[in-house]
């Protein structure tokens, strides 16, 4: 497999685009079990469409060009998981394009190849949920961009529009995935390191780091919604408390063997003496864009195993080197075979869950949509849920703007002020739920401070958490 994509020939990355859509079968399938954020990036897309505004009408931490996107697939497609998961495999392919072609240009190995396309698309299956079309798998694509910009000015072929442009792109990134703005970090500490960039061309980085979130700062003056873009979203990293899908024994687990040949790879890398002053640059900036990854991912305010998407190119980049420092073709082959299978068959088994002992230390079933009994109450309708878990949603529409409950819970849990209080009984008065299902047991309160809103709501007979519009009883 490695001899055959050791060739530089673009076309090699046909043969990745059959690769992902044979390795993603089970989604295909439709043996890939809807997840909650998935579930909530398509509520969030429907709302745009329906009219609402991001951070106004809807309520969630996304960035505002994912919004855009979700939006556009709810446009053309609807709730469809097969059309995000298509949109995801092509995207994949197109990052793994990007990256390689870059690493050509650049010549940061010996040989000019495609095999790190091949192990980017590999280690974009890590585990079932990179399948989605994640906010951290979109601003990927402009992350790269950033990254083909870095090389090029550590090469001396840059210039002052490639280092606007760094920014740039930069910037677009952090309105897709916010944590990824770190990123910059590790971007300026490459360009003080190993270029000589001056003073001004600095100042114009920032500029072009800064001009697409002043956009987006001006349109919500102009809807005033600047508080809501600040905390819902540019704030969020800070203000909002941590809402882990997965626990950390669930993440590691996933992380392990990716984990495992990264540090082999780092580790054979300092012994060896075989690149050039200029490819040596290449590869320590990639380092220091691991880092700063690392960091991205520990500031999320919400942790799955997709945000380790972030980490592909300098994953990718490490791991293809090792591969491709084995003298022995037929050693390189069956060690490659070897990672496969143990990368490729980890997902399958959790995705089947039939590894023994594993899934009592996991909370997989928490990344999962998962019915529940009040679902046929719920079905076709317009309904509020109050807490965590969006299942209920799956055959049902958001009604009022709390999609994101860590952003709705302190306006429902602090009624005592006054701004919350009407805030509340507006949202609930203008776009009554049909429904209104009450996991965190909020709602008693919320009645009596609000009497004529209690009135037109009853208990449901089997279920006393759930409050059904009176006006849909006979229904």
């Amino acid at each position: 497999m490695i001899s055959f994509f050791r060739l530089n020939d673009p076309y090699r990355i046909i043969g990745i685009f059959i690769l992902l859509l044979l390795i993603r079968l089970p989604a295909w399938l439709g043996w890939v079990p809807l997840l909650q954020p998935e579930l909530g990036w398509m509520l969030l897309g429907e709302n745009i469409a329906a009219g609402d505004t991001l951070y106004i009408g809807v309520w969630d931490d996304l960035g505002p060009l994912s919004a855009m996107v979700y939006w556009l697939v709810d446009f053309l497609f609807g709730r469809s998981q097969l059309a995000y998961y298509f949109l995801s495999a092509l995207l994949v392919v197109v990052q793994a394009y990007i990256f390689n072609t870059t690493l050509i240009r650049y010549k940061a190995y010996n040989e000019s190849t495609f095999v790190p396309s091949l192990f980017y698309m590999l280690l974009a299956n890590i585990f079932y949920d990179f399948y989605a079309l994640s906010p951290v798998l979109l601003s990927l694509t402009f992350l790269l961009l950033a990254v083909r910009n870095l090389f090029r000015q550590i090469v001396g072929a840059g210039s002052d529009e490639t280092i606007l442009f760094l920014g740039l792109y930069t910037g677009l990134a952090g309105l897709f995935y916010l944590q990824s703005i770190s990123l910059l970090v590790a971007f300026i500490f490459s360009l003080l390191i190993f270029t000589g960039t001056k003073p001004r061309q600095y100042l114009l980085l920032l500029i072009g780091f800064i001009l697409p979130l002043a956009a987006f700062m001006l349109y919500y003056s102009w809807q005033y919604g600047l508080d809501s873009l600040y905390w819902q979203y540019i704030g969020s990293f800070a203000l909002l408390p941590e809402d882990n899908y997965l626990n950390i024994p669930s993440l590691l687990l996933v992380a392990l063997i990716p984990l495992l040949f990264l540090l082999i790879s780092i580790y054979r890398y300092n012994n060896s003496h075989a690149f050039n002053n200029y490819q040596v640059r290449l590869q320590q900036s990639l380092f220091y864009y691991l880092l700063m990854g690392i960091v991205a991912i520990l500031f999320s305010p919400e942790k799955s195993t997709f945000h380790f998407m972030l980490l592909l190119p300098p994953l990718s980049f490490y791991i293809s080197q090792y591969f491709m420092l084995f003298r022995n073709r037929l050693k390189a082959e069956l060690y490659f075979l070897g990672f496969a299978v143990l990368l490729l068959g980890l997902n399958y088994y959790l995705l089947a869950d039939s590894i023994p002992y594993v899934t009592e230390y996991t909370n997989f079933e928490e990344l999962e949509v998962e019915e529940r009994p009040e679902q046929a109450l719920v079905e076709g309708k317009v309904i509020l849920f109050l807490g965590h878990d969006l299942s209920l949603y799956k055959e049902a529409r958001l009604a009022t703007p709390y999609l994101d409950w860590t952003l709705s819970e302190e306006q429902f849990t602090s009624l005592n002020y006054y701004q919350n209080l009407l805030a509340v009984y507006r949202n609930l008065s203008q776009e009554a739920p049909q429904v209104i299902v009450d996991d965190v047991g909020l709602m008693p309160a919320v009645f009596e401070r609000m009497p004529i809103l209690k009135s037109k709501y009853r208990p449901a007979d089997r279920y006393p958490h759930v409050y059904i519009l009176e006006a849909d009883s006979a229904n």
